[in-house]
């Protein structure tokens, strides 16, 4: 019996090992957004804007623009890798 344990721990293992684990990510948007508050000392400066939408006046200081953007956050997924090892030593 403890034989049969010890092969099922060894086929186990060893699919984590072959298995690979390399390319079991999540991957999700995230929506951010930040407020950038701009001064001048005179006020009155005019405040350009450079962005992947070109250039533009934002305004004169003192004054704020609020920008949107999204980020990719990757994150590993250990569940998922140890159930691809698990899967693989199931099959062999």
């Amino acid at each position: 019996m403890t034989s049969g344990r010890g092969a099922w721990l060894f086929l186990g293992s060893l699919g984590l090992v072959l298995g690979g684990c390399g390319s079991l990510y999540r991957d999700s948007v995230v929506l951010r957004s930040q407020t950038i508050q701009v001064t001048s000392e005179p006020p009155g400066a005019v405040v350009s804007v450079v962005d992947e939408n070109g250039s533009g006046i934002a305004g004169e200081t003192p004054t704020a623009f609020h920008r949107e953007y999204s980020t990719l956050v990757r994150r590993y997924d250990r569940a998922a890798c140890a159930g691809a090892g698990f899967a693989a030593a199931a099959d062999a």
